[in-house]
């Protein structure tokens, strides 16, 4: 009896040590990460309607794993693969920025659109020529997201510079308001918009590239939650990236749990995040559309 009770906490510890406690730290750095990434995405260019994908980063990083599972490579190569494409995708973003003559701003966004375009275009071509049978179907649930083959070494190569790059935002956090001003008018006040750019569009590349190269793309999280974060603190960013982390954090745990009780047989996570997330974010929208008219009346 006691050799069977042994083997039952033994059993549940295994459990709860191999798969759920990895699954769970994944989820509140994934999710936070994203969300920190996307909100200051939409501070740095201005516009609210930016995600975390505006200059490539997760496309980019999805062919690069798309590369390795071809390859036959093992997961750590996957991984490795995958940050190194995503940031090698933002580099290519930044260099024809600078070919672009146009506001800098828009000149991001327009050579974002375009490389993301290319490595779309890439990655579905791995996808039409990879084996049906071996390797499509683990390019395809990468591209969507899955938390559940994540373990703790995974999580420990990533999180050091995954925290690294959300202090670097949260510790400047109050610099982003800055953005809510013209270049010009910025500059005007003695703040270095371009050296800050720079300093917070790298931090934000460098965290969606860390946690898309240990989880696969999962959509939503960067759009959606600085929405909902905004609606209840407010728009001031001393307050809004500390609550954008645990806001995301919080979120991708619920779809976690949620994918786990709907289906035996797990679904991506990023068709929950995007069932869930479309209608509020069109909530959001709705509703900061009936605050402006009713502001401008």
């Amino acid at each position: 009896m006691s050799s069977e009770s042994d083997s039952v906490v033994r059993t549940v510890m295994s459990i709860v040590l191999n798969i759920r406690l990895p699954r769970t730290f994944a989820a509140i750095v994934i999710g936070g990460s994203l969300a920190v990434a996307g909100l200051t995405y939409q501070c740095v260019f201005r516009n609210i309607l930016v995600s975390q994908d505006v200059l490539g980063v997760s496309t980019g990083a999805c062919t690069g794993a798309a590369v390795a599972i071809v390859l036959n490579l093992s997961s750590a190569w996957i991984q490795g693969l995958s940050f190194v494409t995503g940031v090698l995708t933002v580099v290519t973003v930044f260099l024809l920025s600078r070919a672009i003559r146009a506001d800098r701003t828009l000149s991001l966004i327009l050579s974002g659109i375009l490389v993301s375009g290319l490595m779309g275009s890439v990655l579905g071509y791995i996808k039409y020529m990879a084996d049906p049978q071996t390797h499509l179907q683990s390019i395809v649930f990468w591209t969507m997201g899955d938390l559940s083959s994540i373990g703790m070494e995974q999580i420990g190569q990533a999180s050091f510079p995954m925290v690294v790059c959300i202090l670097i935002v949260y510790l400047g956090r109050w610099k982003l308001n800055f953005f809510c001003y013209s270049d010009g008018e910025a500059t005007s006040l003695g703040f270095d918009i371009r050296l800050h750019r720079a300093i917070f569009l790298a931090a934000a590349t460098l965290l969606v590239s860390m946690a898309v190269s240990i989880s696969g793309s999962i959509g939503w999280i960067g759009l959606v939650v600085p929405q909902l974060v905004r609606r209840v603190v407010g728009t001031d960013n001393t307050d809004t990236v500390g609550s954008s982390f645990l806001a995301g954090a919080i979120f991708l745990l619920l779809m976690d749990v949620v994918n786990r009780l709907v289906s035996a047989a797990e679904l991506p996570i990023s068709i929950l995040t995007g069932l869930v997330g479309t209608p509020i974010f069109v909530a959001c929208l709705l509703l900061k559309q009936r605050e402006d008219v009713e502001r401008h009346d």
